[in-house]
């Protein structure tokens, strides 16, 4: 009989606050879905009566540093595989292997998209690319894991593969539970960031068809990386994959004239009705990343053309 438990742990991201954690256990072992964010996770789990030493392996949804956190203390003090989905052990590796160099491409890709020059500085000390980087550099060993692979002791969990959110997101499913671990594919209250992890990848439609997937598995339950669990999985899919509708004609809209990404991003009304001016340098890193992975998009159906001028990509109709 497989016991689940969802513990909630505190992150330091303004916006969310929380993450969630969870325990799958036979009885005689347990499993680990996602770490938090800092190597205490394992006191955390010690001080809400986890048994942490029938823990046999740490399984994480994909590579933000909110999730994987708490993984190299736990691989260190517990001798635990870290599975992690292929592609996002692969960017890992390539930030472990330069991260300064990782981080200049980023810095220099942002420039690229027409984020404003007098911000990159601010944007360097701030990118997330780093905290992954230091979350990420003592994992020991990553073990890469795609569909089709099991967990010993656990035949009854399978994974799909989800690319969208990062290339290697993975969601972990129990059939025989109607129940599925979607880490940040599907959240309950909040549409999951969509950016870009290289140069010309169609990570919306890479998400969405993800989306879908997942939908025809048929799953009810959903156990998500923040906040409430899902009670109706593919109701929520298909409010999520209306969000991007809508959001595409919005920014198709703005494509009426040549334009770069971070010009287009701050025209467009955000969560709460904030506008680019609104946020904080990290903030607009996202919601610029959103906007991109929307405009890659309307290019690959065919909607949109992007031209090269001056050291700036621009899109227009």
């Amino acid at each position: 009989m497989m016991d689940i438990r969802k513990l909630v742990i505190p992150i330091n991201i303004r916006s969310l606050k929380t993450a969630n954690i969870y325990i799958i256990s036979n009885g005689s072992k347990s499993l680990l879905v996602d770490s938090g964010m800092t190597p205490s996770t394992i006191e955390f789990l010690r001080s809400n009566n986890v048994d942490v030493d029938s823990i046999s392996e740490v399984l994480l949804t994909h590579l933000h540093f909110d999730h994987i956190g708490g993984a190299a203390r736990l691989q260190a003090d517990l001798g635990v595989p870290v599975n992690i989905g292929t592609k996002d052990a692969e960017i890992i590796n390539r930030m472990i292997i330069d991260p300064k160099g990782y981080l200049r491409n980023e810095i220099g890709y942002l420039k690229y998209i027409g984020f404003p020059e007098t911000q990159l500085e601010l944007a360097e000390k701030t990118n997330p690319v780093m905290e992954t980087y230091q979350m990420a550099a003592g994992i020991e060993k990553l073990t890469p894991v795609d569909e089709g692979v099991s967990f010993n002791g656990f035949p009854e969990i399978s994974l799909l593969s989800v690319p969208g959110h990062t290339p290697g997101s993975m969601t972990y499913v129990i059939k025989k539970l109607n129940t599925a671990f979607t880490g940040d594919h599907v959240i309950e209250k909040i549409t999951p960031n969509i950016s870009y992890y290289d140069d010309d990848s169609d990570m919306l439609g890479f998400y969405m068809k993800s989306l879908i997937s997942l939908r025809e598995t048929g799953i009810e339950f959903g156990y998500s990386g923040h906040g409430a669990d899902i009670y109706n999985l593919g109701y929520r899919i298909d409010d999520i994959l209306g969000h991007h509708k809508l959001r595409l004609s919005e920014i198709y809209a703005q494509c009426n004239e040549w334009r770069t990404p971070y010009e287009i991003s701050a025209l467009i009304r955000w969560n709460r009705g904030r506008t680019i001016e609104d946020m904080s340098v990290m903030e607009r890193i996202f919601a610029l990343g959103e906007t991109l992975a929307h405009l890659r998009h309307l290019e690959k159906i065919g909607l949109i053309s992007k031209s090269e001028n001056n050291g700036r990509i621009r899109y227009k109709i």
